[in-house]
């Protein structure tokens, strides 16, 4: 099974399920994604967890070969000795000032019986009980004075976090590695037989 990159990872996965054609230009053309402020600072974010020794685990490549397919991820957060897997999300509210995360988008969430999947084919075991940590973000305000007054804007270019933490549990339990499993292996396959399909037509690879 022949694939863009010899691994599919949970972000292509998710991508592909998501939009074939933002998929196709990722992973075929290696166009780079957009980049956000929003992005930025989660990436920032992390690094800043990475090194911080308050938080349990690190940062942790795991892969495993799952048939033909090679399956890799990078947990935010797992414990060497529980296994247990902790997500950080940094992000804001929406326009209308819903939360981006509760209880049903954690459950719904495909990442972690992704992870779990891998960790479980990695070490014989997992840790069923994961963690996401929500960390809301907001632009930054800029103050001026004028004329007596205070006056406030937002910087659309600085981003912070608000002190805001949710903590939000789940139970991984084992028929939802089940399904992931399967559904993996139907998108690899999907993509294995559109990558050759595209190649034939497009004549860009050897």
């Amino acid at each position: 099974m022949e694939l863009p990159r010899n691994y599919l990872s949970y972000s292509a996965f998710a991508l592909w399920k998501s939009s074939k054609e933002s998929y196709r230009k990722r992973y075929y053309l290696n166009e780079e994604t957009f980049d956000t402020i929003q992005s930025r600072f989660g990436k920032e974010q992390h690094q800043v967890m990475e090194s911080n020794t308050d938080v349990k685990g690190s940062e942790t490549k795991i892969e495993c070969d799952l048939g033909e397919v090679k399956l890799l991820g990078y947990v935010d957060s797992l414990c060497p000795d529980t296994l247990k897997i902790i997500d950080f999300k940094f992000s804001h509210k929406s326009a209308t000032g819903k939360d981006p995360w509760d209880t049903v988008k954690v459950r719904k969430h495909q990442q972690f019986p992704y992870y779990c999947l891998i960790v479980n084919k990695s070490y014989g075991r997992y840790n069923p009980e994961v963690e996401l940590h929500w960390h809301e973000t907001r632009f930054q305000d800029n103050t001026t004075e004028f004329d007596g007054h205070t006056l406030k804007s937002s910087d659309r270019n600085k981003m912070e976090v608000t002190g805001r933490l949710e903590v939000f549990k789940r139970q991984v339990q084992e028929y939802e590695l089940d399904i992931i499993e399967k559904e993996i292996i139907k998108v690899a396959r999907e993509i294995a037989e559109d990558y050759k399909l595209w190649k034939s037509t497009n004549n860009t690879l050897s």
